[in-house]
C-alpha cells in the first residue's frame, strides 16, 4: 500500500501533457502532442472507433480521450489520480464533447467482462509494478474479438527522456 500512495502523489504532481502553469487550450495541446508523436494517427487509428465503446486505461491529461471522441468513439477515461481525472473532464468539456471520467486503478477495473471494444493505453502499463494483474484486467473487460492498443517504452528511450526527466 505505500508504494501505490507514493506513486499516486507522484503522478498527482506529474500529469504527463498537462500544460497546467501554461494554460494551454486544447488545440496547442492537439498539436504539441501530435507533432512530437507524429505516428499516432497512422498506429492507433482514432477514426477506426466510431460508435464504438473504448476505454482509456491511464488517461493523463485527456489529450487522446478528446481525440478518440471528437472521431466518435464513445470513451470512457480512467486514470489512478484524481488530478488527471480532473483535466481530463475539463479539456472534453473544453471541446464540448460528452465525458465519463472515473478515477480507477488499472488492477482492479470496476467494469463489467466484456465490455468494451477497444482498450486503450499509452505509457502506462511500464509504470504498473504489477502489470500482470492490470493485463488480465484489460483481458477481462475486453470483448471478444475487440482490440488492445498499448504503446511501452524503455527507460532509455528519447520518449522517457523527454517526457519523463526533461518535461
Amino acid at each position: 500500500m505505500a508504494i501505490n500512495k507514493e506513486i499516486i502523489e507522484y503522478w498527482e504532481q506529474s500529469t504527463p501533457m498537462s500544460f497546467v502553469p501554461e494554460k494551454l487550450s486544447y488545440e496547442e495541446k492537439r498539436k504539441f502532442r501530435y507533432s512530437l508523436q507524429d505516428y499516432m494517427h497512422d498506429a492507433f487509428r482514432f477514426d477506426d472507433f466510431s460508435e464504438k465503446l473504448v476505454l482509456e486505461v491511464g488517461c493523463g491529461a485527456g489529450i487522446d480521450s478528446v481525440e478518440f471522441t471528437r472521431n466518435g468513439a464513445k470513451v470512457i477515461s480512467t486514470d489512478l489520480t484524481r488530478r488527471a481525472t480532473e483535466l481530463t473532464r475539463d479539456l472534453l468539456k473544453e471541446n464540448d464533447l460528452p465525458s465519463l471520467v472515473i478515477q480507477a486503478d488499472a488492477k482492479a477495473l470496476p467494469f463489467k467482462d466484456e465490455t468494451f471494444d477497444c482498450v486503450y493505453c499509452f505509457g502506462v502499463l511500464h509504470h504498473i509494478p504489477d502489470v500482470k494483474t492490470a493485463l488480465a484486467e484489460i483481458h477481462r473487460v475486453l470483448k471478444s474479438g475487440g482490440r488492445v492498443m498499448a504503446m511501452l517504452y524503455h527507460r532509455d528511450s528519447l520518449l522517457y527522456a523527454y517526457s519523463i526527466i526533461y518535461w
